[in-house]
C-alpha cells in the first residue's frame, strides 16, 4: 500500500492580526465607564467564521486515499477562508479603534467648549 504525506501551512495569527498598541489617541478628558442613557451600537458581525470540514473527525478518510486527498481539498479550502475571517475581524477590529477615536476626540473637543468639533 503507497501512502501519500500531506502537509498544511500554518501562519502565525501575528502575520494577520497587527498589533493593537498604540493605534488610538489616548482619551485624556474622557472618564471610564459610560453615560446614563448612552448608546451603545449592537451591529452584526460582517465576518463570518468557517466551519471544520466534516472530513476531518471520520475515521475512514484517513483509511482510503480517495477521501484523505478529498478531505485535503476540503482543509485546504478550511484554510482559506479561516485566512480570509481573521482577515476581516482585523479589519474590523481596525475601524472600531479608528471610530472609537474619533469618537474620542470629537467629545474631548466639545468638553474644551469649541464649536467646530464636527
Amino acid at each position: 500500500m503507497r501512502r501519500t504525506v500531506f502537509a498544511l501551512v500554518v501562519v502565525s495569527l501575528a502575520q494577520v492580526l497587527p498589533a493593537a498598541a498604540g493605534s488610538l489617541s489616548s482619551p485624556t478628558n474622557l472618564v471610564g465607564g459610560a453615560a446614563p442613557g448612552g448608546a451603545a451600537s449592537m451591529a452584526s458581525p460582517a465576518c463570518a467564521k468557517p466551519g471544520m470540514p466534516a472530513c476531518m473527525n471520520d475515521a475512514a478518510t484517513f483509511t482510503n486515499a480517495d477521501r484523505m486527498t478529498q478531505c485535503q481539498g476540503e482543509v485546504r479550502d478550511y484554510v482559506d477562508r479561516s485566512m480570509a475571517y481573521l482577515q476581516c475581524l482585523s479589519n474590523e477590529h481596525q475601524n472600531a479603534g479608528q471610530e472609537l477615536s474619533r469618537n474620542v476626540d470629537r467629545f474631548n473637543c466639545r468638553l474644551s467648549g469649541s464649536r467646530t468639533c464636527g
